[in-house]
């Protein structure tokens, strides 16, 4: 087994360039108990046997392990089969059953999806209680299945969650990358990959004039990146620059020969004891990186992880399509969001969304009134006259963002007028924190 990277996607372009750990814990507020109960006698019933493909039973598990977001916990099952554990609301949730050294039996799977979204829910719980668990294969049936429940997703949201579920369960396989069949959750190793796509999405609408057009499809010649950060708490040696020096290699079925160290950087994030790192990889020409098994370089030391790519995944992108409201003098004062699967169903943000909206405006012409943005040009910081990428991103406070935020309106700081606009970039985290953009035109 290898070791727990958490994939998260970050955009290049369109999301901010801090850390993705912050935009993560704004929803990490409200928690859940989790609590069922397997069977502790190997031969009680004839669901617990386990099929030619699983050589364990689901009594040999002894822990339960759950992840969500980027992170993970370990919870212990006790001598009479039961467990239970408190997990953050506000994300999707994997949970997992591992046997006492740590080899994985299989993962909850309840309405027909391999994970608990546990992220927009219509009213808040407090509790599920799976009852008792069964194993079929590698898939741990609870008796009480809350999805369908307390739990209600629409066809949509439940078609869009099985298909990317598939993403997640590979993940759960990942908690040993290093191979020394410790977690790394028990080694405090703290490794979080993520990928970055992104591709044009189609026209703006203009409110009152024309709709908005989704004429973009999910390019697999977009911008792919595998991006891997995480704390420096582990590192052999604190020093600058072993991130530089870090290599990818993969996959092991048919490793490529061009896999680039894109970009790397380390940072103190003024916390103590948190500095951390991060390392872009790329392929030489662009391309996607496949579903495979891949090795992480880095301070002398090996990790191996599996990653899952799925081409099905287009029919399930998340389109976050923005709508201008011009005023009279021709700026525009505030941007409308509608989030649509590319056949136009239209689907819920807090469903699918583990994040607020990111907004980037690329405007022809920089103007000292844009200050008030972040924002970059070719020359470094925006400046009169040039063109520029101005950045638009939600700050709410912890209280705001969970009972008050709109993932479907941003009001402009500064009206900016429409001529000057040449591209408007949606980007945000999705329910397993991967990050997903798109561009417009006006």
């Amino acid at each position: 087994m290898k070791k727990v990277f958490t994939m998260l996607l970050t955009t290049l372009l369109f999301c901010s360039c801090e850390s993705l750990f912050q935009d993560i814990d704004y929803l990490f507020l409200d928690k859940v108990v989790l609590k069922g109960k397997i069977s502790n006698n190997k031969s009680s019933s004839p669901l617990q046997k386990a099929p030619s493909d699983n050589e364990f039973t689901l009594a040999d598990a002894a822990k339960v392990m759950v992840f969500y977001g980027n992170q993970y916990q370990i919870i212990e099952i006790k001598s009479d089969g039961s467990f239970s554990g408190k997990v953050p609301l506000g994300n999707s949730t994997l949970v997992t059953f591992l046997t006492e050294d740590n080899q994985f039996i299989g993962n909850l799977y309840t309405g027909g999806l391999n994970f608990l979204p546990l992220q927009g829910l219509e009213e808040k719980i407090d509790l599920i209680d799976f009852s008792t668990l069964t194993l079929d294969n590698k898939r741990v049936i609870p008796e009480n299945d809350p999805v369908g429940k307390s739990i209600k997703l629409t066809e949509a949201e439940l078609s869009f969650m099985k298909e990317v579920g598939k993403f997640y369960e590979s993940m759960a396989k990942n908690i040993d990358m290093n191979n020394n069949k410790i977690p790394d959750l028990y080694e405090d190793i703290t490794i979080f990959l993520s990928t970055s796509r992104q591709f044009d999405g189609g026209e703006c609408g203009i409110k009152g004039e024309k709709e908005a057009k989704i004429t973009g499809k999910y390019d697999l010649k977009g911008t792919n990146i595998l991006k891997i950060e995480g704390y420096v708490d582990w590192f052999s040696e604190k020093i600058i620059g072993i991130s530089k020096n870090a290599t990818l290699t993969g996959p092991a079925a048919n490793p490529y020969n061009d896999i680039i160290n894109n970009s790397n950087q380390e940072f103190d994030d003024n916390e103590r004891d948190k500095e951390w790192y991060g390392v872009d990889f790329a392929r030489q020409n662009n391309d996607l990186f496949e579903t495979g098994t891949y090795t992480l370089h880095i301070d002398n030391q090996d990790f191996s992880f599996d990653y899952y790519f799925d081409l099905n995944m287009k029919d399930f992108w998340v389109f976050a399509v923005p709508t201008l409201v011009v005023d009279s003098k021709g700026y525009v004062t505030e941007v409308e969001i509608e989030y649509q699967l590319k056949d136009g169903r239209k689907v819920k943000p807090e469903r699918v969304l583990s994040s607020s909206i990111s907004l980037t405006i690329n405007v022809f012409s920089y103007d000292s009134s844009m200050d008030v943005y972040d924002s970059w040009s070719m020359s470094g910081n925006g400046k009169p006259g040039e063109g520029a990428i101005v950045e638009i991103v939600r700050r709410n406070a912890l209280e705001n963002l969970r009972k008050n935020y709109n993932h479907y309106k941003i009001e402009l700081p500064k009206p900016i007028k429409l001529s000057n606009i040449e591209s408007v970039g949606t980007s945000y985290l999705d329910m397993f924190n991967n990050s997903a953009g798109n561009s417009w035109t006006p």
